[in-house]
């Protein structure tokens, strides 16, 4: 047995998954993240519902920005909903546009980090 590696030696251990992460700690993960992205999405649902009153009323409006930083921090989803229930921000070209990327951003960025959780740990 000189230097040859045995086959069981080229398994996992039974506390490891085979991509380095725990299982336990991936379904964690990725239950916070989606929890974060139900309540986002909540609010978010609801913000474009009181900003349509605001907007019907003249009274005080959530700003844009705003609105694309809830759909940044997880609650496009919602804002989605939103935008077709209500039919708030439907019409301007350059928020749907911008709202667009910032979705393609949100996904891309979490796509990224799940992509590097499961490839980086695996050595």
């Amino acid at each position: 047995m000189g230097g040859e590696q045995l086959a069981w030696d080229k398994r996992p251990s039974p506390r490891r998954h085979a991509y380095g992460a725990q299982p336990k700690d991936m379904n964690i993960a990725i239950a916070v993240y989606l929890s974060l992205v139900l309540v986002m999405s909540l609010a978010s649902f609801f913000a474009y519902g009181w900003d349509k009153g605001q907007a019907a009323n003249g009274g005080r409006r959530i700003s844009e920005h705003t609105l694309h930083l809830m759909a940044f921090l997880g609650g496009w989803p919602g804002a989605i909903f939103g935008q077709r229930q209500f039919r708030h921000k439907t019409q301007k070209v350059s928020f749907r546009i911008l709202f667009w990327m910032v979705v393609v951003l949100h996904v891309g960025i979490v796509g990224g980090v799940a992509y590097a959780i499961i490839t980086f740990r695996r050595a």
